[in-house]
């Protein structure tokens, strides 16, 4: 409950529950930056950010999501939801 905040009631538009639209389909081959992103703010909201090291871990993690998106970025030229791209990068799949 924020502080000030009052539920409003509002007027349906004439969408009725069955007109919803849906992902169907949300499984993509290589996880997406945004996704590899969470998972490391995940982790840095867990770690002991006063430990000697975290500055170090902090800067190779940066380093890995940049480098990561990169990488999905360049896949994505001729990538597919439900299969790796024709051409898939060899050092992908390793």
């Amino acid at each position: 409950d924020a502080p000030g905040w009052a539920m409003r009631p509002f007027t349906p538009m004439g969408a009725t529950l069955d007109n919803l639209e849906y992902e169907s389909q949300n499984v993509p081959v290589v996880m997406t930056p945004w996704e590899i992103q969470g998972h490391v703010d995940f982790l840095f909201r867990e770690a002991q950010q006063q430990h000697p090291q975290f500055p170090h871990v902090a800067h190779i993690a940066s380093h890995f999501t940049h480098v990561w998106r990169a990488l999905w970025s360049l896949a994505l030229s001729s990538y597919s939801t439900t299969s790796p791209p024709q051409g898939w990068i060899p050092w992908c799949l390793k």
